[in-house]
């Protein structure tokens, strides 16, 4: 019984190490598109390199290498695009239709180039959409954003607003 313990601990310590350590959260979204070096660092601190539909999990932050670009879609069918050379947090993202208010998706940007467009978390709660920069946090409320994120100031473009929406 002992050896099948002790084997049952090397097999679990192994795949804990390849996969870049234990979530204790589902993932929130999958990497839909994607463009050289990737990586995930979880809230523990385990990297992991993402490749096409990894998952995301909340409290990851995701950084892009030189030349790197990924797409995250989440799973209400919000959109990160992120490029080259950028960093950012999923800060909170819970997704759940049937508790409208408690629904929520918070994005650090920390640097570089993103496009963010909103999912179905708007329709259901109106202030659960929010982006934060280095200089401002932005409540989106259905609408198609652009951010450049740079160490002395940010540039947000609005690309495209929902119908109705100012």
């Amino acid at each position: 019984m002992k050896k099948v313990i002790a084997l049952f601990c090397v097999l679990f310590l192994g795949c804990v190490w390849f996969s870049g350590g234990v979530h204790a959260e589902d993932p929130v979204g999958l990497v839909g598109a994607l463009e050289g070096g990737v990586q995930a660092v979880s809230a523990d601190g385990a990297t992991r390199l993402l490749t096409l539909q990894s998952p995301v999990y909340p409290y990851d932050r995701i950084v892009t290498g030189p030349g790197a670009k990924a797409q995250i879609m989440f799973d209400d069918d919000s959109v990160i695009v992120q490029g080259e050379r950028s960093e950012m947090v999923v800060d909170e993202y819970i997704y759940d239709p049937s508790r409208k208010s408690d629904s929520k998706a918070f994005f650090k940007l920390i640097k570089g180039v993103f496009r963010a467009v909103t999912g179905k978390i708007v329709e259901l709660n109106q202030e659960g959409f929010k982006v934060e920069t280095g200089k401002a946090v932005i409540g989106i409320r259905g609408c198609d954003l652009a951010f450049r994120v740079g160490k002395l100031s940010d540039e947000i473009y609005v690309i495209e607003l929902t119908p109705g929406r100012r």
